[in-house]
C-alpha cells in the first residue's frame, strides 16, 4: 500500500511497481465475485480464492498494461459492502456501478 501511495499519489518514481503484487482481503476478493462473477462467495475467504482473485486482477492488468497495485484503491472501497454501495450513501439507483453489480442484472 505504502510503495503506491509513494507511486500515485506522491508521484515518486520506483522500480518494478508492475510487481508489487495485489493484496486481497475479504472486501476485494468479495467485490471481485460481486461485479466480475455476479456471484457471492460461499463460505470463508481461503487462500484458494485469494489466489484466484489475485490471478484474475494479474490477467485485467496485463491485458490493460497497468500495474495491478492501481486496482488496490477502488476495490477495497467497493468492498466495503459486499461490493455494494448500496447502503449510507448512495442507494443503487444513484449507485457509479449500479450497471455491474450482481444486485441489478
Amino acid at each position: 500500500m505504502w510503495l503506491k501511495i509513494l507511486n500515485i499519489d506522491a508521484g515518486v518514481a520506483l522500480k518494478n511497481i508492475d510487481k508489487v503484487p495485489l493484496p486481497v482481503d475479504k472486501n476485494v476478493a468479495e467485490t471481485t465475485y460481486n461485479l466480475l462473477f455476479k456471484d457471492e462467495i460461499k463460505g470463508a475467504v481461503d487462500a484458494r480464492i485469494m489466489n484466484y482473485v489475485r490471478n484474475v486482477w494479474n490477467k485485467i492488468a496485463g491485458s490493460l498494461k497497468v500495474p495491478v497495485i492501481y486496482f488496490d484503491t477502488p476495490l477495497w472501497i467497493l468492498g466495503g459492502k459486499n461490493g455494494c454501495s448500496s447502503s449510507n450513501y448512495f442507494g443503487c439507483a444513484n449507485c457509479p456501478i449500479n450497471g455491474f453489480c450482481r444486485l441489478n442484472s
